[in-house]
């Protein structure tokens, strides 16, 4: 028989048993990895009930698949009230790096500054001297050197990026300070026929009224890494990121924060995705057809000295 409240309800930990899956299981961690990981006793979140994996990272601005893969949990839809869940510390933030063909873990390590040891304990791996293209690999305190703010990285994060997916990353402007990825999302399905909308992966704010200067905005595209529709050319579309600024610069040049957002963005996008200076352009310069996106006043010159500038801060 159930324990009973006053009101006749079950009691709350009767209640429970009865409303939580039993689907969960956490393995009990050596304490040396936890000592490596640098986990500190406020960083516990107790699972409570109607919690989830989704309200879990908002609290703590993790991402939920840094939270599943920390906490070794089979079914991440399914947590059981009174589990204890072990939160990355804010001051060792995660990177959920995409194995690059030639890396290797010690490589990796070094460039991060972490050891083999704690890399090869934290994902769990069986041979660190063996690591494959396309494996996705977790590594402490790296995400903190970025300077792209740490939700929109969690965003991009949260893509399922396949190793050689992408090889070039193309910038456009949107030709107009009045539009936004509504207005443009809406003119790409009615009147381009577009079945998923928005052409490009990413927006950046400027100076018009509709997105704040500087803002990002990530599209369907990039969430599903679908193709773009932002090139004259199949096989571009099928292989480059497009990123789309508001404004029409060859009436006014973009703006200082736009600019930086740029550059912070397709930073940490040739990280993830393998890429090289070389591989990103304008519309104007890859574009099968002749066109003057994105614009006379827009600098590629200037975008990468920004890149070149934020890495060297790394």
């Amino acid at each position: 028989m159930l324990a009973c409240n006053r009101l006749g309800w079950p009691a709350d930990a009767e209640m429970n048993k009865l409303r939580t899956p039993r689907k969960l299981w956490i393995p009990v961690l050596l304490a040396m990895f936890v000592a490596d990981a640098g986990w500190t006793e406020d960083r516990i979140h107790l699972v409570r009930r109607n919690d989830t994996l989704s309200s879990i990272s908002r609290k703590y601005d993790v991402s939920t698949k840094v939270l599943a893969q920390w906490n070794a949990l089979e079914d991440a839809d399914y947590l059981r009230a009174g589990t204890r869940l072990k939160i990355p510390d804010s001051k060792e933030p995660m990177l959920r790096y995409i194995v690059q063909k030639g890396d290797s873990l010690a490589a990796l390590a070094a460039r991060h500054g972490q050891s083999i040891a704690l890399l090869t304990r934290l994902n769990s791996l069986d041979r660190p001297d063996h690591i494959e293209p396309g494996q996705t690999l977790l590594i402490p305190g790296a995400q903190g050197q970025w300077s792209l703010p740490r939700a929109v990285r969690h965003e991009i994060d949260e893509a399922k990026i396949k190793v050689g997916r992408w090889k070039h990353i193309v910038i456009h402007h949107s030709s107009s300070k009045l539009d936004s990825p509504a207005i443009m999302d809406r003119h790409h399905r009615q009147v381009r026929h577009m079945e998923n909308g928005l052409a490009y992966h990413f927006v950046i704010g400027g100076s018009g009224p509709r997105m704040k200067d500087g803002d990002i905005f990530i599209g369907d595209r990039w969430r599903g890494q679908l193709q773009g529709g932002h090139v004259a050319s199949e096989r571009l579309n099928q292989e480059s990121i497009g990123i789309c600024l508001i404004g029409n610069f060859n009436e006014e040049k973009p703006t200082s924060r736009q600019m930086e957002s740029l550059a912070q963005l397709v930073e940490y996008l040739m990280d993830r995705c393998g890429l090289q200076p070389a591989d990103v352009d304008t519309h104007t310069h890859i574009n099968p057809k002749p066109t003057q996106c994105p614009g006379k006043h827009f600098s590629l010159a200037d975008l990468r000295k920004r890149i070149s500038r934020l890495a060297a801060r790394r």
